[in-house]
């Protein structure tokens, strides 16, 4: 029979139904009915309650409004959050400010802990409970064997990272309990080991040191024990307050709960209900635990273009999880792209602060800094505000700080100022999150001038980074004073592949292939029959945009030129590809080299040369997509790189973002790269005027002699506003003309690379008179 009946039915049954039957069904229940349908509708109010999930937003995420997602975008800078809480015994307490309340124990497993002048991650915590006995004694026991204390009550929890809680019936094991030495009230009294846990703290901490703070000369600091007192440490933590979720327990301690308006659930769990009035009267005085049931979050906003929003609803902001790299906020650190003529970067570029950004037309307002960053000691002097290009900008790669990074201060006589000293008191230590107190005892590093060397980064400001250090005092300090724990462990340099290294790099390799291919032996005649067979398609069927060279003396080797297609931004571009033919092609794909120029001009193209195309067996792909030895040829890899890659719109390539086709955001995107994937495709033009890859010399110059004209009239229409890729080749007019234009900052850095473009190809004999603007 089915049991589930639809609005008719129900209705029908009504109907039908006579007083009699519904007296009769009261009856059976025992009056319970009503009862069963009350707790019912209760039951259905919290599902919906937990069911409607709010945006959780931690600080330093991306944002954008729910009315204008293709927007400008926005960082959060500030959460508060308000939660309510429900007991074991299903009291609530509504509207209670995450800040009040506190996790069950102080140290989890995955916290940074700081001892000494030793960063170091919690790998485990072995607990300390305090157990209130039934006849008022009080016993603490670090729990090494949990069989030593045996939880008897339902575990409510159920989280395997805290075994015990507050309010927790327990039964300790005879050893431990008639053991005196560990009693705070009272004496063992025979039967006696049935208790309930009032509190819960560290005993004892297993900690994986990561580093130690800079110790200046070649001083090496001794790795501490894995094993430590909780005394020695203390705990690394920012934000934990607004780290909460549906579902996490808690502690609100007694002085906040009294003070909080309680509410009632109604009628308690059955299996609680009796235990309820016992254990609240034997445990008046335990922190008692609540899980957490909903959250409400406000955040504040700093914008893109400098102003800011407080107390947003989260449920009016996006995250913004794709973004693309000439996007800049408020109080960036960020670098000028060294232009072709001058790729070497130094101690002397000049860096600068992000005041705003007109996330429209693509152009940032940036304070410069004028000094070196190697002699910088304060950020007040030598100041200059200008406004360029967002396409001309980098963020700096050495000052890319985030919202809760762990850095190392790097100053001098640090672990002898005495500035830092004895500022802060146990209670700041502690903070919001509950820490550990500082002791005076620091293992075998009782100098605690250490504890203002670490810290996590809190805020930025005025071109300054707020640390807040382990000592638990918060500061200002310049991007040059800290580095981050992770460039610590090894950092990379400075993302910048410099020109004149490209081409010798490019005939190094093709050098150290040439001696593994002259070592292997005779090659097998099915692979010289393949490679024939591959030359005859590409001599028959090869377009007129795409050239190949092969080499006399290695058959293994061949170099093309792919010119870039009309309607893309890549137009009348040379793009140079090395393609490399193993011994056991075609059962293995060719491997192919991109020539760069240190430029990344598409996102299956990488600067180091990589090229990502499912046909080379270096991304994902199926059937036809993937390299098959029967059909696949060099001549299939050439037409994809054309058409797939150096495509119109190559935003889209990333993957996963094709999902965004479509999608205002997604539009909004890919114009922007667009623009910058033309401005990066002019660079690599300069580049290949003044570096023309081997035996291409004359390619080189030929091509530039027949396309000049139709890239400057590209240019100069695109400075007037016309969309990239819109410009007609051989008809001197945009196409697309209800397309929305050009984006300022576009603009700014195209007028500075035409000059260069125009004295290129002079250079070369063009005439290009008629684009060059006449003195004033």
């Amino acid at each position: 029979m089915d049991v589930f009946l639809n609005d008719s039915d129900w209705e029908s049954y009504s109907e039908s139904g006579s007083s009699e039957d519904q007296e009769e069904t009261e009856y059976s229940y025992g009056g319970q009915a009503s009862s069963i349908l009350s707790r019912l509708e209760e039951s259905i109010g919290k599902i919906d309650q937990f069911l409607s999930f709010e945006r959780g937003f931690i600080h330093g995420d991306l944002v954008g409004s729910v009315t204008d997602p293709s927007g400008q975008m926005g960082k959060v800078v500030g959460i508060d959050m308000l939660v309510d809480l429900e007991s074991v015994w299903g009291k609530t307490i509504k509207n209670v400010n995450s800040k009040k309340i506190l996790k069950i124990r102080s140290i989890s497993v995955g916290d940074y802990v700081v001892g000494g002048p030793w960063l170091g991650r919690v790998d485990r915590v072995v607990d300390k409970v305090t157990v209130n006995f039934d006849d008022g004694g009080n016993r603490v026991v670090t729990v090494i064997d949990q069989e030593e204390v045996l939880p008897i009550s339902h575990d409510v929890l159920e989280d395997s990272q805290y075994p015990y809680y507050p309010g927790q019936r327990v039964r300790i094991s005879p050893s431990n309990v008639s053991a005196p030495a560990s009693w705070l009230r009272g004496t063992w009294k025979q039967n006696q080991d049935e208790g309930t846990v009032c509190a819960v703290e560290a005993g004892l901490v297993y900690v994986d040191w990561l580093e130690s703070a800079p110790s200046g000369g070649d001083l090496s600091l001794p790795t501490p024990p894995c094993l430590q007192d909780p005394k020695n440490l203390t705990l690394l933590s920012c934000f934990s307050y607004a780290n909460w979720q549906l579902g996490d327990w808690c502690i609100l301690p007694r002085a906040d709960s009294e003070g909080e308006k309680e509410h009632s659930t109604g009628q308690l769990i059955k299996e609680h209900k009796n235990l309820a009035s016992v254990s609240k009267a034997r445990n008046s005085n335990i922190d008692e635990i609540f899980v957490i049931v909903k959250t409400k979050t406000k955040v504040d906003v700093v914008w893109q273009d400098g102003s800011y929003s407080f107390g947003l609803d989260s449920q009016n902001l996006l995250l913004k999880s794709v973004v693309n790299d000439c996007e800049f906020l408020p109080e960036q650190f960020v670098l000028e792209k060294g232009t072709c003529e001058d790729p070497h970067m130094s101690s002397s570029h000049r860096w600068g602060v992000v005041q705003s950004m007109d996330a429209k037309e693509r152009t940032v307002r940036v304070q410069w800094k004028t000094f070196a960053v190697s002699e910088a000691s304060n950020l007040d002097g030598g100041m200059m505000e200008e406004t360029l290009s967002a396409y001309e900008l980098v963020e700096h790669p050495e000052f890319s700080y985030c919202f809760g990074d762990v850095v190392f201060r790097l100053v001098k006589n640090q672990f002898g100022d005495s500035e830092d000293k004895d500022l802060v008191t146990s209670e700041t230590c502690m903070g919001e999150e509950a820490a550990l107190k500082c002791n005076k005892d620091q293992n075998q590093y009782p100098d605690k001038s250490y504890l203002s060397c670490i810290g996590n980064v809190t805020g930025f400001k005025g071109g300054s980074v707020e640390v807040r250090w382990a000592t638990g005092l918060q500061t200002k300090v310049t991007p040059d004073e800290i580095f981050r724990m992770d460039k610590y462990e090894g950092s990379a340099a400075i993302p910048v592949l410099y020109e004149e290294n490209v081409e010798e790099s490019n005939q190094e390799m093709i050098e150290h292939d040439k001696e593994s291919f002259n070592h292997t032996g005779k090659v097998k005649r099915v692979w010289l029959k393949k490679v024939q067979q591959e030359w005859s398609i590409l001599e028959k069927d090869l377009p007129e945009t795409i050239y190949v060279r092969v080499f006399d003396e290695r058959m293994d080797l061949l170099r093309a030129a792919i010119v870039g297609a009309p309607g893309t931004p890549y137009h009348d571009g040379l793009f140079f590809f090395d393609i490399f033919l193993p011994l056991d092609y075609p059962y293995q794909p060719p491997v192919v080299h991109y020539n760069s120029g240190g430029l990344r001009v598409n996102p299956n193209l990488y600067e180091s040369g990589k090229v990502c195309l499912s046909l080379l067996n270096t991304w994902t792909g199926t059937g036809s997509e993937v390299w098959n030895p029967e059909s696949s040829t060099i001549l299939q890899v050439l037409l994809s790189l054309q058409a797939l890659v150096l495509n119109d719109k190559p935003y889209f390539n990333e993957a996963g973002y094709e999902k965004q086709i479509g999608r205002a955001e997604g539009e909004r995107n890919s114009i922007s790269y667009n623009e910058n994937a033309f401005l990066v495709t002019c660079k690599s033009m300069l580049y290949l005027l003044r570096n023309p890859p081997k035996h291409f010399e004359a390619l080189v110059e030929e091509h530039f002699r027949r396309c000049s004209l139709s890239i400057l009239s590209a240019c100069k229409a695109y400075m007037e506003g016309a969309p990239v890729a819109s410009y007609a080749v051989g008809c001197g007019k945009t196409e697309g003309e209800n397309l929305k234009g050009s984006s300022t900052g576009f603009k700014i850095m195209l007028a500075k690379l035409l000059p260069k473009l125009v004295k290129a190809f002079s250079d070369k004999g063009i005439d290009c008179n008629q684009f060059i603007k006449p003195e004033k």
